[in-house]
């Protein structure tokens, strides 16, 4: 199980409540951002192994430009 959301550069949640379950190997998905200013901000990725939550949490820098 996946669970993301995005922030500004201020640390503000702008997207959340993702939450998908994947099988596993390599994925692939599509964000809506259209209600997104352009601009700078961060995808925060943690997620849970057969009922554990992994406390790992990996973070992109993403550029947004409409």
């Amino acid at each position: 199980q996946v669970k993301m959301h995005w922030t500004d550069m201020r640390g503000v949640e702008v997207l959340r409540d993702y939450e998908e379950k994947y099988t596993g190997g390599q994925v692939e998905d599509a964000f809506d951002l259209q209600g997104i200013s352009q601009g700078m901000y961060f995808l925060h990725v943690s997620y849970e192994v057969d009922g554990k939550n992994i406390h790992h949490k990996s973070i992109y820098k993403i550029n947004v430009i409409h």
